[in-house]
């Protein structure tokens, strides 16, 4: 708009008109609104995706669109001189005019029709299932795109050698890293599942971690400290990105319990209520792959045994350290279309098995996972053992105080906070759902309060000697049986 020009508006006390008017004249295309107002911000349609704008775009916009604008007031032409107050009106109308509902879940159609997963490119909107490349249309709302064209024929040499580099023949953790990439691509994460990349320096994890920001559109994806994962401006960074990228895990003891329930409800898609500096808080689910890197295996306590369960590992062995390819990056960069249509391939065989491929290193590291993620399950796999008589008999059940008194020493010597003799039976019992609290009498008939269905490992021991000792005098009686047989007479001379 010319500033020579003069636009008749209705007058400030008519704001809402004067939002409709704003609408019409900047942000209709195709017929279709291409402004937005949806939890709590402004979207605006920028061809392949929907953009957040930030307070101070969406006023400029207004102050530009009034400031040489003119209304009708007693038969005569005024300026409309817009100011803070009339701008403001003007925003919270905007608001009422643009807003769609919250309960919008993008990337989904305004319209509410129903579509399967699409992914929007620079050359169009691609349909997975059946891949079919459709035109872009602001009907569709989506908040990322990917910055290359989709081209169902390319090629990934490079890629392939990298993954033969680093796995040489084994095909599970390819296979593994392939579907968790379509996944994020996709943006399905309803699989509850968050990658986790181990192994040493220079050993491939950067490189990764440096495709999938490529791969999604650096705009999309977001690197994160993991210690700062809990603090609320981190949390509305993520919002409307395709991954979280948390490139190095380093053993930390604060905040644990938080960092371990807000990478649950991020992998669990749950809602989340997000305080926001000078805006409204945003409600929601973070439609957020958490991707995690590490050069050992991460020690983010979870006293629940739920996040470790949450963990896909991928384990790296090899380091290339001073012997590294300066030149893979750019190669890998260079076939992000045909990488696409390997990780498309891994997301069809996700959708249709319902699961990740686990390599078998996996299935070892879930294990030591776990074991770190919960000191409890750590005192467990080192001192009790879980008897298959379950509850059912008193000499399965070992008295509470002693299996307490067994956790205090081993939290002493490894360096773990004392807890009270309550909270570590929760503890207990969370982790061993079928032992029982049971009473069973003592030798002198009074009630010992128990637990049955676990005994301590040094009991089992005792036991295990005791029971060989027996079968030894057993056997050691039956072979002096039958040396006295073979002599023509019994033990006791008969």
């Amino acid at each position: 708009m010319s500033h020579c020009e003069s636009i008749l508006l209705p007058p400030p006390t008519a704001p809402h008109d004067v939002a409709l008017a704003f609408v019409a004249s900047l942000h209709i295309q195709f017929e279709i609104n291409t402004l937005v107002y949806w939890r709590g911000d402004f979207y605006a349609w920028k061809e392949t995706c929907w953009s957040k704008l930030n307070r101070d775009d969406i006023r400029a916009q207004l102050y530009e669109f009034t400031r040489d604008s003119v209304y009708a007031k007693e038969g005569k032409m005024m300026p409309w001189l817009p100011n803070q107050r009339r701008v403001s009106d003007l925003v919270d109308a905007l608001k009422a005019v643009c807003r769609v509902p919250d309960t919008l879940q993008p990337p989904c159609w305004l319209n509410g029709q129903a579509s399967g997963s699409i992914v929007s490119f620079r050359n169009g909107l691609l349909v997975i299932d059946g891949r079919e490349l459709l035109p872009h249309t602001p009907r569709y709302f989506n908040l990322t795109s990917l910055p290359y064209d989709y081209d169902p024929i390319a090629k990934c040499e490079s890629w392939d050698a990298f993954m033969k580099q680093l796995w040489r023949d084994d095909e599970e953790p390819v296979c593994a890293l392939e579907e968790f990439l379509g996944c994020i691509v996709a943006g399905k994460g309803d699989l509850q599942r968050i990658l986790v990349l181990i192994g040493p320096p220079r050993s491939g994890k950067s490189t990764i971690l440096k495709v999938i920001e490529h791969l999604v559109g650096v705009p999309n994806a977001v690197a994160i400290q993991l210690a700062k994962l809990t603090k609320d401006n981190v949390l509305s960074s993520l919002i409307g990105k395709a991954v979280c990228l948390i490139p190095d895990i380093r053993a930390f003891s604060g905040r644990m319990p938080e960092i371990a329930e807000v990478l649950l409800s991020i992998s669990g898609q749950d809602n989340f209520t997000i305080d926001r500096k000078y805006k409204d808080p945003w409600a929601g689910s973070l439609d957020t792959l958490v991707v995690m890197a590490s050069n050992e295996f991460p020690a983010i306590r979870d006293t629940s045994g739920a996040l470790p369960a949450r963990y896909l590992p991928i384990i790296m062995t090899e380091s290339w350290l001073g012997r590294e390819d300066r030149t893979l990056l750019s190669r890998l960069t260079a076939e992000l279309p045909g990488i696409l249509n390997r990780v498309l391939d891994g997301l069809d065989h996700v959708i249709k098995a319902r699961r990740f491929t686990e390599p078998k290193a996996s299935a070892e590291a879930a294990l030591d996972l776990a074991e770190m993620a919960s000191p409890m399950k750590r005192f467990i796999a080192e001192h009790l053992v879980v008897t298959p008589q379950g509850g059912s008999s008193s000499q399965c059940a070992t008295p509470t105080a002693e299996i307490y008194r067994a956790y205090q020493s081993w939290a002493q010597e490894n360096g773990e906070p004392a807890i009270s003799k309550t909270t570590f039976g929760l503890r207990l019992r969370a982790a061993l759902p079928l032992i029982k609290r049971t009473q069973p009498r003592g030798e002198n008939g009074e009630r010992i309060s128990s637990y049955s269905g676990v005994i301590l490992r040094q009991q089992e021991t005792e036991r295990s000697r005791a029971a060989r000792r027996a079968l030894a005098q057993l056997d050691q009686r039956a072979k002096g049986g039958v040396r006295v047989l073979e002599g023509g007479g019994d033990s006791n001379g008969a």
